[in-house]
């Protein structure tokens, strides 16, 4: 592992001159005028919020999962503000390991997958714990970015399993750590879940949903453009939500 970190193979998170998606995290906090729990590198993460623009009107946090630096080049004008990462010095090292799971649950949280528990796409739970001479308690195979959390042998949910969302979900999301100081609005293409109503907390009644390609990519495939093209609706309905907070005078 030492030897992949040195040969550049694998990028550590924690690097000197780099921030990471937990320092990213409290820095949209900060910006909400919110806290952390746990605030892991918070020198990094006030930084980055300057960056970012902390006294800003408006913010927008864009996320494409599995959208490569190389589709952008092939479908995007240089010019296209998609594109402006390509030209900026600042670098954003992902969690390990870089899962969608691991990665959008650090940044709902602003903690490492070690402190949220969250690190892939499956995870191997069981109620209680086992002693000898006792009979051996039934493991459950958790799925979490399903339409609900639940054991992919049985199909149930867990809830129907004994188990209570503070077992599953171990660290709060840093939008419920108070009142924010901005409108938020959630445009997904996924919404109404277990996992993103978790993140959204109080405010899952503010959201928007996009069309997005997975269902058919389960068939025909409909190919990076036509994801680009679904993502510009995403861009769109943002655009949207930013004309109705100047209408509201909302942050």
């Amino acid at each position: 592992l030492r030897e992949c970190l040195a040969d550049g193979s694998l990028l550590h998170p924690t690097e000197e001159g780099t921030f990471n998606f937990c320092d990213l995290a409290e820095a949209l906090a900060m910006c909400c005028g919110l806290a952390l729990a746990q605030a892991t590198r918070k020198e990094h993460a006030e930084k980055l919020a300057k960056e970012i623009g902390i006294s800003r009107r408006h913010v927008v946090f864009i996320l494409c999962d599995g959208m490569g630096v190389e589709l952008l080049q092939q479908h995007l004008a240089p010019q296209h503000f998609l594109r402006a990462g390509e030209r900026s010095t600042t670098q954003l090292r992902a969690v390990f390991p870089a899962t969608t799971p691991a990665a959008l649950t650090t940044l709902a949280t602003g903690v490492f997958p070690g402190q949220h528990g969250l690190p892939g796409w499956e995870l191997r739970d069981q109620k209680a714990c086992e002693f000898p001479k006792e009979g051996v308690h039934n493991h459950i195979q958790l799925t979490i970015l399903d339409s609900v959390v639940r054991d992919m042998r049985s199909g149930k949910a867990v809830c129907d399993l004994g188990f209570r969302k503070q077992e599953i979900y171990l660290q709060e999301p840093w939008v419920a750590r108070g009142q924010s100081i901005r409108k938020m609005k959630f445009v997904n293409a996924y919404n109404g879940t277990d996992f993103t109503e978790w993140y959204q907390d109080k405010y899952r009644e503010d959201i928007m949903t996009i069309q997005e390609t997975a269902y058919e990519t389960l068939g025909k495939p409909e190919g990076s453009q036509q994801a680009i093209q679904y993502f510009n609706n995403g861009i769109d309905c943002i655009l949207q939500g930013i004309e109705e907070a100047e209408k509201n005078d909302w942050k």
